[in-house]
């Protein structure tokens, strides 16, 4: 079995890692510009392939993103859990604890979205910025994470910019708490365990019912553009 997607973002190559979960023999298919994200199947897939030759896994049914591949793969897996799903292990896990002990009451903030949809998914500042004080006025350290060419600067944050996935990862699975737009980085959180509060348009082209996820570890709010 070969799993693949024919997007390269960040979120649309963690959704495979729920179908990788539960099909370990399959192959991972990813093309030269997502080939950074290999990591994430670690520990769950047998072997992974970089190619451009890319045939997408077949979808069937109308909603979540994720449950319509699960079905389109088999119907057994129809009810399968539909989380992304990253491994780590506890040296790991040490290693962001010790990367973020000099914060106090750390939480994760990522403001932006992708260049293709930061005019539908990034609301006006100041609202991250409104955010951000009123986190920091309650005691909680905001790490902005980002890329350095597609970035919102925010006051009062600490900036960490343009990490490789493996320490992400780490970052991520410490700090376990996470604000933002709605990206990639949102599904890397919840792939990890941790708890996400999303904030996203209630306008727009996004269609709710083929990307919210329904679990308590992650909430979504609603904002006006």
């Amino acid at each position: 079995m070969i799993l693949s997607s024919i997007n390269d973002g960040m979120g649309d190559i963690l959704l495979l890692t729920a179908i990788a979960k539960h099909r370990p023999t399959a192959e991972i298919h990813l093309q030269p510009t997502a080939a950074r994200f290999s990591r994430f199947f670690r520990d769950i897939s047998s072997k992974i392939v970089i190619t451009q030759n890319i045939i997408p896994v077949p979808e069937i049914g109308n909603d979540h993103y994720t449950k319509r591949k699960l079905r389109g793969i088999s119907h057994d897996l129809a009810d399968k859990c539909y989380l992304p799903y990253v491994s780590y292990n506890n040296q790991e896990l040490e290693e962001g604890l010790y990367l973020i002990e000099k914060y106090v009451n750390p939480i994760a903030l990522v403001a932006n979205s992708s260049l293709r949809w930061k005019h539908e998914r990034e609301p006006k500042e100041p609202f991250f910025q409104n955010m951000v004080n009123q986190l920091n006025d309650l005691g909680h350290t905001v790490l902005q994470f980002g890329v350095s060419q597609n970035f919102t600067l925010l006051e009062n944050t600490i900036l960490i910019l343009d990490l490789d996935i493996d320490t992400l990862i780490k970052y991520y699975a410490a700090i376990k708490k996470f604000i933002g737009v709605d990206t990639g980085d949102t599904h890397l959180m919840l792939a990890v365990g941790g708890v996400c509060d999303v904030y996203i348009p209630s306008r727009g082209s996004r269609l709710p019912h083929e990307w919210n996820y329904n679990h308590p570890n992650i909430q979504y709010h609603y904002f006006d553009k």
